[in-house]
Protein backbone atom coordinates (compact mmCIF):
# COMPACT_ATOMS: atom_id res chain seq x y z
CA UNK A 1 0.00 0.00 0.00
CA UNK A 2 2.70 2.41 0.96
CA UNK A 3 4.32 2.16 -2.66
CA UNK A 4 1.27 2.52 -3.83
CA UNK A 5 0.28 6.17 -2.63
CA UNK A 6 4.25 6.73 -3.02
CA UNK A 7 4.04 6.05 -6.53
CA UNK A 8 0.21 7.63 -6.65
CA UNK A 9 1.98 11.25 -5.63
CA UNK A 10 5.11 10.80 -7.35
CA UNK A 11 2.49 10.23 -10.43
CA UNK A 12 0.84 13.66 -9.62
CA UNK A 13 3.82 15.71 -8.71
CA UNK A 14 2.87 15.66 -5.06
CA UNK A 15 6.35 14.41 -3.66
CA UNK A 16 8.91 16.23 -2.32
CA UNK A 17 7.13 19.88 -2.64
CA UNK A 18 7.98 22.11 0.39
CA UNK A 19 5.11 23.02 2.46
CA UNK A 20 4.82 26.98 2.90
CA UNK A 21 7.37 28.72 5.19
CA UNK A 22 4.11 30.70 6.74
CA UNK A 23 1.84 27.74 7.23
CA UNK A 24 2.45 27.73 10.62
CA UNK A 25 1.36 31.30 11.29
CA UNK A 26 -1.13 30.90 8.86
CA UNK A 27 -2.94 28.29 10.84
CA UNK A 28 -2.48 29.81 14.05
CA UNK A 29 -3.73 32.99 12.94
CA UNK A 30 -6.63 31.39 11.60
CA UNK A 31 -7.17 29.29 15.19
CA UNK A 32 -7.12 32.59 16.90
CA UNK A 33 -8.76 34.72 14.88
CA UNK A 34 -12.23 35.77 16.32
CA UNK A 35 -13.25 36.71 13.03
CA UNK A 36 -14.40 33.25 11.26
CA UNK A 37 -12.08 33.08 7.52
CA UNK A 38 -14.65 33.22 5.05
CA UNK A 39 -17.73 35.67 5.88
CA UNK A 40 -19.95 33.77 2.98
CA UNK A 41 -23.00 31.42 3.91
CA UNK A 42 -21.25 28.37 3.47
CA UNK A 43 -22.55 27.06 6.68
CA UNK A 44 -26.16 27.60 5.50
CA UNK A 45 -25.50 25.09 2.11
CA UNK A 46 -25.47 21.37 3.37
CA UNK A 47 -23.11 20.45 0.50
CA UNK A 48 -20.24 22.56 1.56
CA UNK A 49 -17.61 22.73 4.39
CA UNK A 50 -18.25 19.94 7.36
CA UNK A 51 -21.55 19.14 6.54
CA UNK A 52 -20.59 17.48 3.32
CA UNK A 53 -18.07 15.51 5.29
CA UNK A 54 -20.44 14.49 7.93
CA UNK A 55 -23.18 13.17 5.83
CA UNK A 56 -22.12 9.58 4.83
CA UNK A 57 -23.97 9.35 1.98
CA UNK A 58 -22.24 12.49 0.49
CA UNK A 59 -18.57 11.98 2.24
CA UNK A 60 -15.83 10.43 -0.29
CA UNK A 61 -13.16 11.75 2.19
CA UNK A 62 -9.39 11.88 0.54
CA UNK A 63 -11.21 10.95 -2.90
CA UNK A 64 -12.59 14.20 -3.38
CA UNK A 65 -10.90 16.23 -6.10
CA UNK A 66 -8.94 19.53 -6.03
CA UNK A 67 -11.83 20.95 -7.91
CA UNK A 68 -14.79 19.65 -5.50
CA UNK A 69 -12.67 20.44 -2.90
CA UNK A 70 -12.90 24.28 -4.10
CA UNK A 71 -16.32 23.97 -5.03
CA UNK A 72 -17.62 22.69 -1.83
CA UNK A 73 -15.37 24.37 0.57
CA UNK A 74 -13.29 21.35 1.84
CA UNK A 75 -9.58 23.15 2.22
CA UNK A 76 -7.85 22.89 5.32
CA UNK A 77 -10.67 20.31 6.32
CA UNK A 78 -8.91 17.58 4.29
CA UNK A 79 -5.43 16.51 4.02
CA UNK A 80 -4.14 17.96 1.52
CA UNK A 81 -3.23 14.95 -0.86
CA UNK A 82 -5.80 13.15 -3.37
CA UNK A 83 -6.39 9.29 -3.44
CA UNK A 84 -7.92 7.32 -5.69
CA UNK A 85 -11.14 5.36 -4.37
CA UNK A 86 -9.41 2.12 -5.42
CA UNK A 87 -6.37 2.86 -3.08
CA UNK A 88 -8.59 4.02 -0.30
CA UNK A 89 -10.23 0.53 -0.67
CA UNK A 90 -6.81 -0.88 -0.68
CA UNK A 91 -5.97 1.01 2.54
CA UNK A 92 -9.28 -0.13 3.77
CA UNK A 93 -9.11 -3.69 3.01
CA UNK A 94 -5.15 -3.15 4.85
CA UNK A 95 -6.82 -2.13 8.03
CA UNK A 96 -9.58 -4.68 8.05
CA UNK A 97 -7.06 -8.01 7.35
CA UNK A 98 -5.56 -6.39 10.75
CA UNK A 99 -8.27 -7.41 13.27
CA UNK A 100 -8.75 -10.45 14.29
CA UNK A 101 -12.07 -10.96 16.12
CA UNK A 102 -15.44 -10.93 13.81
CA UNK A 103 -16.95 -8.85 15.88
CA UNK A 104 -14.24 -5.97 15.78
CA UNK A 105 -14.29 -6.42 11.95
CA UNK A 106 -18.15 -6.06 11.85
CA UNK A 107 -18.11 -3.06 14.06
CA UNK A 108 -15.32 -1.43 11.41
CA UNK A 109 -17.22 -2.24 8.70
CA UNK A 110 -20.50 0.22 10.72
CA UNK A 111 -17.91 2.25 11.61
CA UNK A 112 -16.44 2.59 7.93
CA UNK A 113 -20.49 3.07 6.52
CA UNK A 114 -21.16 5.79 9.04
CA UNK A 115 -18.76 7.50 7.91
CA UNK A 116 -18.31 7.08 4.12
CA UNK A 117 -21.29 5.08 2.30
CA UNK A 118 -19.15 5.32 -1.21
CA UNK A 119 -16.10 3.67 0.68
CA UNK A 120 -17.90 0.81 2.26
CA UNK A 121 -20.39 -0.07 -1.09
CA UNK A 122 -17.05 -0.33 -3.26
CA UNK A 123 -15.06 -1.58 -0.39
CA UNK A 124 -17.92 -4.64 -0.04
CA UNK A 125 -18.63 -4.82 -3.50
CA UNK A 126 -15.02 -5.75 -4.26
CA UNK A 127 -14.45 -8.29 -1.58
CA UNK A 128 -18.21 -9.36 -1.27
CA UNK A 129 -17.43 -13.01 -0.39
CA UNK A 130 -15.07 -12.28 2.15
CA UNK A 131 -17.50 -9.61 3.83
CA UNK A 132 -20.53 -12.00 3.73
CA UNK A 133 -19.69 -13.05 6.85
CA UNK A 134 -19.75 -10.26 8.62
CA UNK A 135 -22.44 -8.49 7.67
CA UNK A 136 -24.70 -10.78 7.44
CA UNK A 137 -25.27 -13.78 10.39
CA UNK A 138 -23.71 -15.26 12.16
CA UNK A 139 -21.84 -11.76 12.93
CA UNK A 140 -24.61 -9.78 12.70
CA UNK A 141 -26.67 -12.26 15.01
CA UNK A 142 -23.27 -11.94 17.52
CA UNK A 143 -23.40 -8.29 17.63
CA UNK A 144 -27.26 -8.37 18.66
CA UNK A 145 -26.61 -10.85 21.32
CA UNK A 146 -24.21 -8.43 23.09
CA UNK A 147 -25.00 -4.98 22.18
CA UNK A 148 -29.22 -5.56 21.87
CA UNK A 149 -31.45 -5.04 24.84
Amino acid sequence: IAKAIVQEANDKGLANKPMPADLDAAVKAAMYSAEPPSTTSAKADPLKNCALLRNPGLNRGLAFTVKEREEHSLQGLLPPVVWSLDLLVAQTKWQFERLTEPLAKFRFLMDLQNRSETLFYKFVIDNVTEMMPFIYTPTVGEACQKYGP
